[in-house]
């Protein structure tokens, strides 16, 4: 199951994994979470709504999957955003028990605020109301911002899960969750993962996760246990 980041959808988020994990003998399934009620293309801007919502939404689909498919349980892949909007639902909205791995890319666990990295021009961004503007477009934006209110409830008692495996992928390169170790957590039943500590030399960006060979690699590694683990640069 993938889960995509801010402003993605389920298409253009997972050019690379989605036929990677399928020519890998993966079933692979994708939704588009958050997005306006709105015609084509804006409908296919997703990632901008509530987490919560977005949450239910993934449960939801999760759900149909589920029934269509007979399966009992699914791992979820998920990049940025995603990674808040699978463990909500794993922890909050009943998916503890429909999941068995939830691997994350450039998670951000204590926020990341996406607003400077829009290069807006200057005199728009320092105007007084851009950024409230683009926090009514989008709440998600919001909530994931350092020290929000959503992020200290959702972190209060910790955002994950007993009885499910979590691995956080990251990168020291990372231009959005920034520092990049706001992605880092610790507990029994989580694997932190950082790309530099395999590869020293690379420059993943939080974007090119998604295209990374060394990130596939580890991603694929982390599914299927008999497989090893990248252990240099790729």
């Amino acid at each position: 199951m993938l889960v995509h980041n801010s402003s993605g959808n389920r298409q253009i988020a997972w050019q690379t994994f989605a036929p990677l994990l399928a020519n890998e003998g993966y079933c692979v399934f994708a939704l588009t979470f958050g997005a306006p009620a709105a015609p084509w293309p804006v409908s296919a801007v997703g990632g901008l709504g509530p987490i919560a919502r977005s949450a239910q939404e993934l449960s939801d689909f999760v759900d149909h999957v589920l029934a269509e498919t007979g399966a009992g349980k699914v791992d979820l892949l998920g990049h940025s955003q995603g990674t808040l909007v699978s463990a909500y639902w794993v922890r909050h909205v009943g998916g503890a028990t429909k999941v068995d791995q939830v691997v994350g890319l450039a998670p951000l666990w204590q926020g990341a605020d996406v607003f400077p990295t829009l290069d807006l021009p200057q005199e728009i961004a320092e105007s007084g109301s851009a950024r409230p503007a683009f926090e009514a477009a989008c709440p998600a934006c919001q909530e994931m911002r350092p020290g929000s209110s959503f992020l200290r409830t959702f972190n209060e008692d910790g955002p994950f899960a007993e009885g499910v495996r979590y691995t956080n992928v990251l990168t020291t390169h990372d231009d959005v969750v920034v520092p990049y170790t706001n992605g880092r957590a610790e507990g029994p039943n989580v694997t932190n993962i950082v790309l530099q500590d395999i590869c020293r030399p690379a420059l993943t960006s939080h974007l090119e996760m998604l295209a990374d060979r060394l990130t596939a690699s580890l991603v694929l590694a982390e599914l299927d246990a008999t497989r090893s683990p990248p252990t240099g640069c790729q």
